[in-house]
């Protein structure tokens, strides 16, 4: 099994050599718009690709419908995926890559807040960045009612 593996990896790593553009003049131009000369190859760099993803929350005060979603693709997406489960009369809060998101609601007064938090956050008191964008929704709820709780709350993964 060994060989067999070795031998699939030398032939990847030729037929990738291969179609390296080989320079047979004293110039050549290679794909990623480097030159090399006579007998030198192309060389490919390493691109590293950082993937983001996106979550929503959607809610409706009036019919208390609510729902929420995380680690799309994109934020139309996430949006498209909450409003087909909440209706297309929601509120919808999109919560970026990296980051998480907290609703907080009052029922008696009917404040809807929203609020989001990104990492770093452990030195200050929190253990986790959900637990910082809660508070920061309780916060900005509580400024305007006293009886606000945490309707709901995602996190995405990804970088910003």
């Amino acid at each position: 099994m060994k060989k067999f593996l070795l031998f699939i990896t030398m032939l990847f790593t030729l037929s990738f050599i291969g179609s390296a553009n080989t320079c047979n003049s004293q110039y050549c131009t290679c794909p990623n718009g480097t030159w090399v000369t006579y007998g030198q190859y192309c060389t490919v760099p390493n691109v590293e690709v950082e993937i983001k993803y996106y979550g929503a929350i959607a809610v409706n005060i009036e019919t208390e419908k609510w729902s929420s979603a995380y680690n799309y693709p994109s934020s139309s997406s996430a949006k498209k995926k909450v409003l087909s489960t909440c209706g297309e009369n929601c509120k919808v809060n999109i919560v970026s890559a990296g980051r998480c998101g907290a609703v907080a609601y009052s029922e008696s007064t009917k404040t809807l807040e929203f609020d989001s938090a990104i990492g770093g956050f452990a030195g200050a008191g929190y253990n986790t960045r959900e637990e910082r964008a809660k508070e920061k929704a309780l916060k900005k709820c509580s400024k305007k009612s006293g009886d606000c709780k945490i309707l709901t709350s995602v996190c995405n993964a990804g970088g910003i």
